[in-house]
C-alpha cells in the first residue's frame, strides 16, 4: 500500500477504493450521477460530513501543489461543470460567453488547461436577476451561489458589472457581469453568436476567439503560462512570462508540468 493509499485508508471511508490512474477516491457500486469530483477526490453525496471533510482536506492539499498537472478525471469534472452552467443559461435565455483562461483553454486545446484552478464565464449584466432566480436550481444540482459584487447603475439607466461565484463540489465557477457581450450584439443584428468546441460541445465565445485571447494575454499566447495564483501574481491581469513551467516538487514524477514543452503546440485536424 502506498503512502497515498494509506492516508485515504486512515480516513475510515467504507467501501472506497483508489483509482490510481486518476488519483481519485471512488465508491464501488455507486451510480456515477451520485459522485462529485473534489480536485483529486470523489465523494458520495450520502456519506457522512466527517468523511467528506477528510476527502476535502486530501483533495485540496494535492491540487494546491504548484508545478503539477491536474488529474484528467478532475479536469473532466470542471469541463462538465462549465457545460452544465452554459447549458442552463442557454435554456433560460441568459446570454453568456467563455472568458479568461477558460476561453484560452478552449482556443488552444479544445478543453480545459491542465493547470486550471477555476472557470470563468461572462454574462450579460441585464441577466443578473435571472441568474439569481436559478439559485434553488443550482443548489439542487450541487452548486452554491454567492454574489461577490452587486450590479452598478450607469448614467443612462442601464446596468453593468455584478459578479457571482458558483461553487461545485470542488471547482469554483466565476461569473462576470458585463454591460455588453459580443454574442448579444450579434443576436441583436440577427446573427448567430460565435461558438467554439469545449470537449466536443459548441459553446458561445467572443467573436474571433483566437484574436480575443491574443489581445487579452499578449502575442506569446500560444506559449504556456501557469495560473496566476500558482505564479504568485496579484491577479490575472499581471504581466505573464510565458514559455516555462515552475519546478516540480517531485522531479521526474509523471504529473510534473516541467516534463512537457512550455512553448506549446496546436493539434491540427484535417478539414
Amino acid at each position: 500500500m502506498t503512502q497515498r493509499e494509506k492516508t485515504l485508508s486512515d480516513a475510515s471511508l467504507p467501501s472506497l477504493n483508489i483509482c490510481s490512474a486518476c488519483h481519485v477516491v471512488c465508491g464501488q457500486k455507486v451510480p456515477p450521477s451520485t459522485l462529485k469530483c473534489t480536485g483529486f477526490a470523489c465523494f458520495h453525496k450520502r456519506r457522512s460530513q466527517n468523511a467528506l471533510n477528510s476527502i476535502f482536506v486530501f483533495a485540496n492539499s494535492v491540487l494546491s501543489v504548484t508545478g503539477r498537472v491536474v488529474s484528467p478525471c478532475c479536469l473532466k469534472q470542471l469541463m462538465d461543470d462549465i457545460l452544465f452552467v452554459m447549458r442552463t443559461f442557454s435554456e433560460n435565455h441568459i446570454v453568456s460567453e467563455l472568458q479568461e483562461g477558460t476561453l484560452l483553454g478552449a482556443v488552444k486545446l479544445g478543453g480545459v488547461l491542465p493547470w486550471e484552478r477555476d472557470a470563468d464565464i461572462a454574462f450579460l449584466s441585464a441577466n443578473f436577476s435571472a441568474i439569481l432566480g436559478l439559485r434553488d436550481y443550482f443548489l439542487y444540482h450541487g452548486y452554491s451561489m454567492l454574489v461577490t459584487d452587486p450590479l452598478e447603475r450607469r448614467s443612462d439607466g442601464s446596468v453593468t458589472g455584478g459578479t457571482i461565484r458558483l461553487q461545485g463540489a470542488r471547482w469554483p465557477i466565476e461569473l462576470w457581469g458585463q454591460h455588453k457581450l459580443q454574442s448579444d450584439a450579434k443576436m441583436e443584428q440577427g446573427n448567430v453568436p460565435t461558438r467554439i468546441s469545449l470537449g466536443g460541445t459548441a459553446v458561445p465565445v467572443p467573436r474571433n476567439p483566437g484574436l480575443f485571447v491574443r489581445n487579452r494575454y499578449g502575442r506569446e499566447v500560444y506559449k504556456h503560462a501557469q495560473h496566476w495564483m500558482a505564479l504568485g501574481l496579484h491577479s490575472s491581469w499581471a504581466q505573464y512570462q510565458p514559455g516555462y513551467f515552475t519546478r516540480c516538487p517531485q522531479p521526474g514524477h509523471h504529473d510534473c508540468l516541467d516534463l512537457h514543452p512550455a512553448d506549446g503546440n496546436l493539434q491540427f485536424s484535417p478539414p
